[in-house]
């Protein structure tokens, strides 16, 4: 058997930030070296915490068992890699070797915790795309939160362990809006963040949304669309007009003329549209609770959740439209943190915007605001100057953020350019050389 170990202890340098990108095995090795050798308190930690099904490698597992064994037979004070070597019957002799190099690679054990947090999520995270169904997944959270370390809560070397553990994934994993005014600002969306896109009716929320789902699309991200307002045909005709360059009022009244006929054919089968297809999913029912929203989104292998829009979603608890929308929004920053996607909803504002004499939108005006404030990380509302005066550029596209809880966005604004007759939204300053390198469509 080859006792060569893929991980020397990543503890040995601290402040090599490399030293923290630990695979699967690295983790498991490490968790079962201080099995192994560490201290009492620690390896009752294990023992309280751990259990085989969490290892993914077989041989690591049945080592693991094998320490289960004794100490069920033999009691946990005089357990260690020689105990357990001596202990073992002719059949397990085979794991004598690597338990020997496990004994080897340990340093300390101080830094137990970090493992077991660390084998927990890799856990989770590889059951997550195995589950066939929401009830699957949800006995292993509950057999997670069982064996969850409880006084971790503010532990800091944990916490360190879990950001390093996670960098390259979180990062790569982050959602940009490809708007480069706005990306600017936020710097992209990470999983379990709930952003809030308000505007008053006929301000361009869809558009602007379509947009950012047709950019994120284009560069490979899986989308889930709950649209509890528009028909599927509507949301073609307004992607078709972005993307194909038609006019949107003449698709919706099927006035093409022929050359425009002509392009709709030409887009509909290019490559790009053939991806849109693939990376864009849409839920078109109008009736629909936010239990059914979250037993869709505890199923989706989509990277980021659009829902349009909230006071459209309805809610058994509550006397009240405004309790309603209270419970609605906190059940959904604690989906999105459960199933650690992004998810950006849209809302109404209160009709007495109009009568004030600066329009621009602030946090009082979302209506049936119950607990949104606190609950959405990202407040951002739309506004266009011309849209209350005739006389301003038509053009003029703005996104405020009114509150951004992790970035300095909160008070600025991010210009964009809106083309309401193609339902298209561009940004003057354009995308990034890298990220137009990245988006692989071709039109």
């Amino acid at each position: 058997m080859n006792t060569t170990l893929v991980c020397k202890d990543p503890y040995e340098h601290w402040g090599n930030k490399d030293a923290f990108y630990l695979t699967q095995i690295e983790i498991e090795e490490g968790l079962i070296s201080r099995f192994l050798q560490g201290a009492i308190e620690q390896k009752q930690l294990i023992v309280a915490h751990v259990i085989d099904q969490l290892f993914a490698d077989k041989i690591l597992r049945a080592i693991f068992e094998l320490c289960s064994a004794y100490i069920a037979k033999y009691g946990l004070a005089g357990f260690n890699a020689s105990s357990l070597i001596l202990s073992l019957d002719e059949k397990s002799q085979k794991y004598a070797n690597y338990i020997k190099a496990l004994q080897e690679m340990y340093t300390c054990s101080a830094d137990t915790k970090n493992y077991i947090v660390m084998l927990h999520i890799s856990y989770k995270k590889r059951m997550g795309k195995v589950c066939t169904s929401v009830d699957e997944f949800d006995q292993v959270r509950e057999m997670l939160n069982k064996l969850a370390l409880r006084d971790t809560a503010v532990n800091l070397s944990v916490t360190s362990a879990q950001y390093l553990f996670n960098f390259d994934e979180i990062t790569k994993s982050m959602i940009k809006t490809y708007f480069r005014s706005i990306d600017d600002l936020i710097g992209g969306l990470l999983g379990g963040t709930l952003m809030l896109i308000a505007a008053s009716t006929g301000m361009g929320k869809t558009v602007f949304t379509l947009n950012l789902i047709v950019n994120m699309a284009k560069h490979n991200k899986k989308i889930l669309f709950f649209c509890l307002e528009m028909t599927p045909d509507e949301l073609l005709c307004r992607i078709m007009a972005s993307r194909a360059g038609l006019n949107s009022a003449n698709l919706r009244n099927r006035t093409l003329s022929d050359w425009e006929l002509e392009k709709y054919t030409q887009y509909a089968d290019s490559a790009e549209f053939d991806q849109l297809q693939s990376n864009i999913s849409i839920h078109g029912e109008f009736d629909m609770t936010i239990d059914d929203i979250a037993a869709v989104v505890r199923k989706t292998r989509a990277d980021i959740i659009f829902l349009d829009y909230l006071q459209l979603v309805k809610c058994t608890k509550g006397n009240t439209r405004y309790e309603a929308v209270t419970e609605i929004s906190r059940r959904l920053k604690l989906l999105a943190n459960e199933v650690n996607k992004p998810i950006v909803v849209l809302s109404q504002l209160n009709r007495e915007l109009k009568n004030r004499a600066d329009k621009r939108p602030v946090l009082s005006d979302i209506r049936d605001s119950g607990s949104i404030e606190q609950d959405f990380d990202i407040v951002s509302f739309l506004y266009r100057p011309s849209y209350f005066d005739p006389k301003q550029d038509k053009k003029l596209f703005e996104v405020i953020f009114a509150k951004s809880r992790h970035t300095g966005a909160a008070g600025k604004t991010a210009h964009l350019m809106f083309d309401g007759a193609h339902q298209r939204i561009t940004d003057p300053q354009g995308e990034t050389q890298e990220e137009i390198k990245q988006c692989s469509m071709k039109y």
